[in-house]
């Protein structure tokens, strides 16, 4: 149970890095066009 929630805890800020960098991706992309 311990090793699942730790599980959580990686996965969900892996998901949070991701969205940030796909976001300031799309934002530098608008930003130059």
């Amino acid at each position: 149970m311990l090793d699942y929630s730790v599980w959580q805890i990686c996965s969900g800020k892996a998901l949070q890095e991701i969205y940030d960098r796909t976001r300031s991706d799309k934002w530098l992309r608008s930003h130059r066009a």
